[in-house]
């Protein structure tokens, strides 16, 4: 991303985060992924609709993120793991909803 994508992106990123937060009704978990239904993402929707908006395009490479539920392709091996959602890989799990009053989620 240039800066001048930003200088376009930032007003709309802003502007866009601050509908979301105000439309209550899709706050909801089956709508919207927030596993606390209070539309703490919102800025991740914000991003993509002004991204979208000024017309940024995004390149997704497969080796970047994995997200719970996603089997990556053979000889894929992804960088991050995102964890907002609650994952079980063999009989180890985690789930951020279960620590978000320790340490473990601000410390990390």
């Amino acid at each position: 991303m240039h800066i001048d994508d930003l200088r376009a992106l930032a007003p709309l990123w802003l502007s866009k985060t601050e509908e979301v937060r105000q439309d209550k009704s899709h706050w909801s978990t089956n709508i919207t992924g927030d596993i606390y239904g209070m539309g703490w993402i919102s800025e991740m929707y914000g991003y993509s609709f002004g991204a979208a908006e000024v017309g940024l395009r995004h390149k997704i490479n497969d080796d970047i993120m994995i997200y719970p539920g996603y089997t990556p392709r053979p000889g894929i091996e992804p960088l991050i793991l995102h964890y907002g959602l609650p994952f079980k890989v063999g009989n180890w799990s985690f789930s951020k909803l279960e620590h978000r009053e320790d340490g473990i989620i601000y410390d990390c």
